[in-house]
């Protein structure tokens, strides 16, 4: 876990440095360099468990990643598994393959993390291209998951 936090921890501060954001995640005189319209702040999540970074409003789907099967109908107690325990399997329904949680297919893209940088209410949910590759060859793999919050 810790490599996760200091990761994200340390692209926060990429971000801070580069002045996309304030130290306070308020939009820096860059923000748009990262974010096509910018954004409203920047933040680092760094949740007790692996948590699934995804869309919250208007759904995804969830496939096996063995037969293609949709597993949405079986997905929520294995979500309820992650969140209580921090791992989770899921068994297919149609070929009893047992896959971890975070190898599953999501439409649209989700994944499994340990902790995260969020941008929050961007204007467009995806990274400009440039600073994508940027930050992967400064910080290693990183994932874009862009998602609607639920305003509840």
């Amino acid at each position: 876990m810790e490599g996760a936090v200091t990761s994200a921890r340390a692209l926060f501060a990429h971000a801070v440095d580069a002045e996309v954001c304030l130290p306070t995640g308020a939009p820096g005189p860059a923000a748009s360099t990262w974010v096509a319209g910018g954004f409203v702040r920047i933040r680092v999540d760094v949740p007790l468990v692996p948590t699934l970074y995804a869309n919250q409003q208007g759904g995804f789907r969830v496939s096996c990643p063995s037969c293609s099967e949709n597993v949405v109908p079986v997905f929520a107690p294995v979500l309820a598994e992650l969140r209580s325990t921090g791992a989770a399997r899921l068994t297919c329904p149609r070929c009893a393959v047992c896959t971890p949680i975070a190898e599953l297919h999501f439409a649209p893209k989700a994944v499994v993390g340990r902790a995260a940088l969020v941008i929050a209410d961007a204007a467009d949910g995806h990274l400009h291209d440039r600073v994508l590759r940027d930050l992967q060859e400064r910080f290693g793999p990183v994932a874009v998951v862009a998602a609607r919050v639920s305003a509840r």
